[in-house]
């Protein structure tokens, strides 16, 4: 008899039994990841069958054969029992079959061994129900209560339960399960040698190796998908999975940590993202289960080709941007900003067979504009990420020529990424596109003022460079910001703060709040930063940037500034000029946040105002009455709107539309100059001394 290739071949020839030394029936377990090997099996299984895809090969199946006929599986168990599970739902009516069903056995267990028997000889009355075969047979009169607490029983009813949900139809089942000359399912039957009873086999193969790896296993189906689709690249990949491209990976981990096959699996997880084969999850890494819920029939021959030359590349080019920005991709527990930096990448190199070709200063000059529009957009919700990564797959045909494009003004707009950052890069290219020099001046003025992460439209708008066309004005301005801003943030941040409040009231909106400006220039940060106050290039900034003058100390400079504007007492902005020691402290540096209640300025200490919330006034009223030796306690009702005032001695002090008004034994009393604070401390001194 020829090599049994499906199950019911190997019946017809052999008893299988499932020896003592295995363990028991898994693929039915309802945990995570069983789950989802059982269904994708029992996927590609109805979709072989259903001709989507080619005939299915389940690989190795081998195990000793003895004398009279049986045969034990070594590799292969949990297959061969799914198997088997189908041929029980297709065949459930025909009494045929009984003698070959009734040799698949489980050794380990009497009660498996006696559920497969009982299953075989009543599955007639399983799958003509509306109720799932799960309940059906648990309500059996041939069940027996104690095999509910078998494993193997539980789990081969969870499998029968999905097979059923497939929605096979069963004569056509039953014809291909019976198909010989050419099965849509089939497996490599091989028998070992005589090496002794089933149980010392076992455990001798076993004591030489080892389970895959979840990486082992996602390289074998990636490398059988490659050959079917595109051949070409078989002994490449293939080859270089385990080479050239692994000494890649491993040399981003230390010395060759653990983190290897986590570092591989990442590449593809997020290359097959950013194709559309893995659902987008926000701001978090995929489960490892990936690899089993993968579809690899989608995996086309334009990925694999992707794939192959983004290695090619990285492993021959390990100084180049592209390769910081693939491993930034995979050595962190990456967000989108990450994974959109990592397509661009993929998207330039997707064509370029020869790493050699690759002219390095184009690729850079993409990538380039890429940092620039990811570093400062809001990438962080899956339809934002999803846009992001379609626009780049818009622009690669015009990869090598993108400062070209975005100068051309036919491109208005780039979904996924910040208008105002697409203009500022349209802009950047009409300069950089004059001439060598322009280029030049642009990307250092980018690399001079890293706080501003490559937004310099501040620079380029106070230097009016595209009218004026003066690279030295600009180079005038980069100075001053420099001398205002270290790498991640102000020099002095609580002057910078005060001159701008001598100024004006350059405060940015945050819903209904305004914020003095963090220090934080990260676009994913809730609440505006300078960065963003420099970037909008307001009346204020206009003002400190024409006073400043780089090749000079900048502190005094500042302190000049605020020392000549006179601001009123009332005027909120005079208590921050003045006593920023007091105020600041009061909010968090992460918001920096106010809010006006239609009657006084409130500090809020965290990001909301439901809270407790701080009158600017009475806090540096207290501030004041404290040097002077008067103790006093701040009263107020959790927010915006309730009421808060001083308590100093039997006076009740509050301030309201620019006004204190003091409240004792002897009356009311109200400020009545613009030097409220000086006149209610003069007062209240009178009062209590």
């Amino acid at each position: 008899m020829s090599t049994p290739r499906t199950l019911l071949e190997l019946l017809s020839e052999y008893r299988v039994i499932i020896p003592r030394v295995q363990r028991d029936y898994v693929q039915g377990r309802k945990d995570e990841h069983s789950t989802i090997v059982r269904k994708n099996l029992l996927r590609d299984i109805k979709n072989a069958f259903d001709s989507v895809i080619d005939p299915l090969d389940l690989n190795f199946v081998y195990g000793k054969t003895t004398v009279d006929k049986a045969f034990f599986p070594v590799d292969g168990q949990q297959r061969l029992t799914t198997l088997f599970l189908i041929h029980i739902f297709a065949f459930a009516d025909d009494e045929t079959k009984d003698k070959d069903f009734l040799k698949f056995s489980y050794q380990a267990r009497t009660t498996t061994r006696d559920f497969f028997e009982a299953l075989v000889n009543n599955r007639a009355n399983i799958f003509n129900y509306s109720e799932s075969p799960e309940v059906i047979v648990r309500d059996a009169d041939w069940f027996i209560d104690s095999w509910k607490y078998d494993p193997s029983i539980n789990n081969a009813l969870t499998t029968l339960n999905d097979i059923v949900s497939l929605k096979f139809d069963r004569d056509i089942l039953k014809a291909q399960l019976e198909e010989t000359n050419n099965p849509r399912v089939f497996f490599q039957f091989v028998k070992l040698d005589e090496l002794g009873m089933e149980d010392d086999l076992y455990i001798k193969l076993n004591a030489r190796g080892r389970a895959l790896t979840s990486f082992e296993n996602f390289k074998s189906r990636l490398i059988d998908r490659c050959k079917d689709v595109i051949p070409i690249l078989y002994d490449e990949i293939k080859s270089n999975l385990d080479g050239q491209w692994a000494d890649t990976i491993w040399e981003i981990g230390t010395n060759g940590d653990e983190g290897y096959d986590d570092f591989y699996l990442r590449f593809f997880e997020t290359m097959f993202l950013n194709y559309g084969l893995l659902k987008a999850e926000a701001n978090k890494t995929v489960s490892k289960n990936w690899i089993y819920n993968l579809d690899y029939h989608a995996i086309s021959a334009t990925i694999f080709t992707t794939i192959s030359n983004t290695l090619n590349y990285l492993s021959n080019n390990k100084d180049s941007i592209a390769y910081q920005r693939v491993i930034d991709a995979i050595k962190k527990n990456t967000s989108y900003p990450e994974k959109v930096l990592f397509h661009a990448v993929c998207m330039y190199l997707h064509d370029e067979p020869l790493a050699s070709n690759v002219d390095n200063s184009l690729l850079n000059d993409w990538l380039r504009v890429f940092d620039n529009l990811v570093v400062n957009s809001r990438i962080e919700e899956a339809d934002v990420y999803i846009r992001a990564i379609s626009s780049i797959n818009q622009l690669r045909s015009n990869k090598n020529s993108i400062l070209s494009l975005l100068s051309s003004g036919v491109i208005k707009d780039l979904a996924g990424f910040q208008k105002e950052q697409f203009d500022e890069e349209c802009q950047k290219a009409r300069i950089m596109c004059k001439d060598i020099t322009h280029r030049q001046a642009i990307i250092d003025a980018e690399k001079k003022l890293p706080y501003f992460q490559s937004q310099i439209r501040c620079v380029l708008y106070c230097s009016n460079i595209e009218i004026q066309d003066d690279l030295l004005l600009l180079e005038q301005y980069v100075k001053k910001l420099s001398a205002l801003f270290d790498t991640k943030k102000p020099i002095n941040g609580i002057l910078l703060r005060r001159a701008l409040c001598s100024i004006g009231d350059y405060r940015l909106s945050v819903g209904n709040y305004k914020t003095l400006c963090i220090d934080d220039p990260n676009e994913s940060s809730r609440t505006w930063s300078l960065k963003k106050l420099f970037s909008n290039h307001g009346e204020e900034v206009r003002r400190l940037l024409s006073i400043i003058d780089p090749t000079k100390p900048i502190d005094p400079q500042l302190e000049e500034l605020i020392n000549s504007n006179h601001l009123s007492q009332k005027d909120w902005r005079y208590c921050f000029v003045h006593y920023s020691k007091t105020l600041f402290p009061m909010m968090s540096p992460s918001h920096l946040r106010m809010f006006n209640n239609t009657y006084e300025e409130l500090l809020v200490p965290n990001k909301q105002s439901n809270g407790e919330n701080y009158s600017v006034h009475l806090f540096v009223l207290k501030e004041l009455l404290r040097g002077k030796g008067i103790n006093s306690e701040y009263y107020t009702e959790k927010g915006a709107w309730g009421e808060r005032y001083l308590v100093v001695r039997n006076l009740k002090v509050s301030f309201k539309n620019m006004v204190f008004t003091v409240e004792g034994d002897s009356g009311t009393w109200k400020t009545s100059s613009d030097s409220v604070l000086d006149e209610v401390v003069e007062h209240i001194i009178e009062i209590v001394t």
